[in-house]
């Protein structure tokens, strides 16, 4: 007899099991990395999930899977804590690669408070978006609102 645990490590790996074409954390921070030296930290991410969410991927949609996967994290008890985790390891990738860019250590706390307040905005941004009913088109604007928050408090 196969069990579950045979083919996925936990719940979470199931929910946010990716598919061949999605970023990984890696990705995500090696985009913000590479982006041009002249750009605040704020503008890297901000560059670097419009291409993700607007240009390459339709992440946008209703029927994206991301928006599937993170409705079914909210609404399954078990699952919203393990989404928060998810979220924290995004995080400390982000603090990683916002140090970097600023020549900073792994540790720095100014990286460390961007990252939260970055990963707050999107957390904050695709929650919005499930609960207007994952309207096509407003991913991206809802996001970019909160991220113009963050660049009035981060600005460089």
């Amino acid at each position: 007899m196969r069990t579950f645990y045979r083919y996925f490590d936990s719940k979470l790996d199931v929910v946010v099991a990716r598919t061949s074409d999605s970023p990984t954390i890696e990705d995500v921070m090696q985009a913000v990395v590479a982006r041009p030296p002249s750009e605040t930290p704020v503008t890297a991410l901000r560059q670097v999930f419009y291409q993700a969410i607007v240009l390459n991927r339709d992440l946008d949609s209703p029927d994206s899977v991301g928006g599937r996967q993170d409705l079914v994290m909210l609404t399954t008890p078990s699952l919203t804590a393990l989404r928060r985790e998810h979220f924290h390891r995004i995080e400390l990738g982000f603090a990683s690669a916002i140090a970097t860019r600023l020549g900073r250590a792994p540790d720095d706390i100014d990286s460390r408070l961007l990252a939260a307040a970055f990963i707050a905005a999107l957390e904050l941004s695709v929650d919005r978006w499930l609960a207007a009913g994952r309207p096509r088109g407003r991913l991206w604007p809802t996001l970019s609102e909160a991220i113009d928050r963050l660049d009035h408090h981060f600005p460089s």
